[in-house]
Protein backbone atom coordinates (compact mmCIF):
# COMPACT_ATOMS: atom_id res chain seq x y z
CA UNK A 1 0.00 0.00 0.00
CA UNK A 2 1.43 3.36 -1.00
CA UNK A 3 1.63 6.41 1.16
CA UNK A 4 -1.22 8.04 -0.78
CA UNK A 5 -3.45 4.98 -0.31
CA UNK A 6 -2.70 4.93 3.43
CA UNK A 7 -3.50 8.65 3.71
CA UNK A 8 -6.73 8.15 1.74
CA UNK A 9 -7.71 5.20 3.94
CA UNK A 10 -6.92 7.21 7.10
CA UNK A 11 -9.01 10.15 5.83
CA UNK A 12 -11.91 7.80 5.03
CA UNK A 13 -11.75 6.23 8.52
CA UNK A 14 -11.66 9.67 10.16
CA UNK A 15 -14.60 10.76 8.02
CA UNK A 16 -16.53 7.60 9.00
CA UNK A 17 -15.66 8.18 12.65
CA UNK A 18 -16.83 11.82 12.45
CA UNK A 19 -20.08 10.75 10.78
CA UNK A 20 -20.67 8.18 13.53
CA UNK A 21 -20.07 10.86 16.21
CA UNK A 22 -22.51 13.21 14.44
CA UNK A 23 -25.10 10.42 14.17
CA UNK A 24 -24.78 9.65 17.88
CA UNK A 25 -25.08 13.36 18.71
CA UNK A 26 -28.28 13.62 16.60
CA UNK A 27 -29.73 10.54 18.31
CA UNK A 28 -28.84 11.93 21.73
CA UNK A 29 -30.47 15.29 20.94
CA UNK A 30 -33.57 13.50 19.61
CA UNK A 31 -33.76 11.37 22.76
CA UNK A 32 -33.37 14.48 24.92
CA UNK A 33 -36.12 16.28 22.99
CA UNK A 34 -38.38 13.26 23.39
CA UNK A 35 -37.67 13.11 27.12
CA UNK A 36 -38.37 16.83 27.50
CA UNK A 37 -41.62 16.54 25.55
CA UNK A 38 -42.70 13.57 27.67
CA UNK A 39 -41.85 15.42 30.88
CA UNK A 40 -43.80 18.49 29.71
CA UNK A 41 -46.77 16.31 28.72
CA UNK A 42 -46.69 14.62 32.12
CA UNK A 43 -46.53 18.01 33.86
CA UNK A 44 -49.50 19.27 31.81
CA UNK A 45 -51.46 16.13 32.66
CA UNK A 46 -50.72 16.50 36.37
CA UNK A 47 -51.69 20.18 36.25
CA UNK A 48 -54.98 19.27 34.52
CA UNK A 49 -55.65 16.61 37.14
CA UNK A 50 -54.94 19.06 39.97
CA UNK A 51 -57.20 21.68 38.38
CA UNK A 52 -59.97 19.14 37.86
CA UNK A 53 -59.65 18.04 41.48
CA UNK A 54 -59.80 21.64 42.64
CA UNK A 55 -62.87 22.31 40.48
CA UNK A 56 -64.58 19.25 41.93
CA UNK A 57 -63.69 20.25 45.49
CA UNK A 58 -65.01 23.81 45.03
CA UNK A 59 -68.18 22.48 43.43
CA UNK A 60 -68.65 20.01 46.26
CA UNK A 61 -68.20 22.82 48.81
CA UNK A 62 -70.76 24.93 46.97
CA UNK A 63 -73.17 22.00 46.98
CA UNK A 64 -72.65 21.29 50.69
CA UNK A 65 -73.19 24.98 51.46
CA UNK A 66 -76.56 24.84 49.72
CA UNK A 67 -75.62 27.13 46.85
CA UNK A 68 -77.07 24.73 44.30
CA UNK A 69 -80.55 25.96 45.16
CA UNK A 70 -79.73 29.16 43.26
CA UNK A 71 -79.98 29.32 39.50
CA UNK A 72 -76.90 29.62 37.29
CA UNK A 73 -77.37 33.34 36.69
CA UNK A 74 -77.42 34.06 40.42
CA UNK A 75 -74.33 31.94 40.98
CA UNK A 76 -72.57 33.68 38.07
CA UNK A 77 -73.38 37.08 39.62
CA UNK A 78 -72.15 35.89 43.00
CA UNK A 79 -68.85 34.68 41.59
CA UNK A 80 -68.46 37.86 39.55
CA UNK A 81 -68.71 39.81 42.79
CA UNK A 82 -66.27 37.48 44.55
CA UNK A 83 -63.69 38.08 41.82
CA UNK A 84 -63.40 41.68 43.01
CA UNK A 85 -61.91 40.32 46.26
CA UNK A 86 -58.94 38.67 44.54
CA UNK A 87 -56.59 41.58 45.24
CA UNK A 88 -57.69 42.03 48.84
CA UNK A 89 -55.03 41.05 51.38
CA UNK A 90 -57.63 39.31 53.57
CA UNK A 91 -60.69 38.65 51.41
CA UNK A 92 -62.63 36.86 54.16
CA UNK A 93 -62.31 39.83 56.52
CA UNK A 94 -63.27 42.26 53.75
CA UNK A 95 -66.33 40.21 52.85
CA UNK A 96 -67.38 39.83 56.47
CA UNK A 97 -66.99 43.59 57.02
CA UNK A 98 -69.08 44.32 53.93
CA UNK A 99 -71.81 41.93 55.03
CA UNK A 100 -72.07 43.15 58.63
CA UNK A 101 -74.79 45.68 59.35
CA UNK A 102 -75.05 47.46 62.71
CA UNK A 103 -72.99 44.82 64.47
CA UNK A 104 -75.24 42.06 63.21
CA UNK A 105 -73.36 39.28 61.43
CA UNK A 106 -74.46 37.84 58.12
CA UNK A 107 -75.48 34.59 59.80
CA UNK A 108 -77.69 36.42 62.29
CA UNK A 109 -79.35 38.44 59.51
CA UNK A 110 -79.99 35.36 57.41
CA UNK A 111 -81.52 33.48 60.31
CA UNK A 112 -83.79 36.39 61.31
CA UNK A 113 -84.82 37.28 57.75
CA UNK A 114 -85.21 33.96 55.94
CA UNK A 115 -87.27 35.58 53.18
CA UNK A 116 -83.99 36.62 51.52
CA UNK A 117 -83.01 32.96 51.26
CA UNK A 118 -84.42 30.23 49.05
CA UNK A 119 -87.10 28.16 50.74
CA UNK A 120 -85.77 25.50 53.06
CA UNK A 121 -82.31 27.04 53.21
CA UNK A 122 -82.18 27.67 56.97
CA UNK A 123 -83.17 24.23 58.17
CA UNK A 124 -81.30 21.55 60.01
CA UNK A 125 -77.53 21.45 59.70
CA UNK A 126 -77.29 24.60 57.59
CA UNK A 127 -78.93 26.65 60.33
CA UNK A 128 -76.34 25.41 62.81
CA UNK A 129 -73.49 26.19 60.43
CA UNK A 130 -74.74 29.76 59.92
CA UNK A 131 -74.88 30.61 63.60
CA UNK A 132 -71.81 32.48 64.87
CA UNK A 133 -69.41 30.51 67.02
Amino acid sequence: MTRLERATEKARKEKDKLQEIERLARETRAAQRTAILQAEATARLEARKALSGRRYAVGAQAERAGLFVWDNATLADLFALLVTLLDAPNPVAVLEALLQDRGESLAERLLTAPEVLPSGFCTGQREKSLTPA
